[in-house]
């Protein structure tokens, strides 16, 4: 499963970019849930979620402001559980890189949206 960003206008339009378009977004649950929580916005249950689009703003800045002293908290190291007669779960570990590239991300897409008429933007 996977959390795919979206925009929608005042009019509950919803636009949804293209696989193809460079400010398309998508994370897979776990890492789209670590994000959100990062930028202080709560992902909801699967996740699935939307906020205004003012909301998404104040989030990136106030992710770039605070992000050397809150990143720490949401990276993870790579993990590989084994136990009998339960699957195996292999997490990948999410770095502060990673989470500098999503916020580059999720800053590009929340200005396309806005560009096309986005008033607030979701995920699920």
């Amino acid at each position: 499963m996977s959390a795919t960003f979206y925009g929608r206008t005042a009019s509950g339009q919803a636009i949804t970019l293209d696989v193809e378009d460079p400010a398309y977004l998508n994370m897979s649950c776990g890492n789209g849930r670590a994000f959100l929580l990062f930028l202080g916005l709560e992902p909801g249950a699967e996740p699935s979620g939307e906020i205004i689009l003012p909301d998404a703003r104040r989030a990136i800045m106030r992710a770039r402001a605070t992000f050397e002293r809150r990143v720490w908290r949401c990276t993870r190291e790579d993990s590989d559980t084994k136990r009998p007669g339960q699957a195996r779960v292999i997490e990948g570990g999410l770095d502060e890189d990673y989470f500098a590239r999503r916020l580059n991300d999720f800053e590009m897409f929340v200005g396309v949206v806005a560009e096309r008429g986005a008033t607030s933007i979701g995920w699920g």
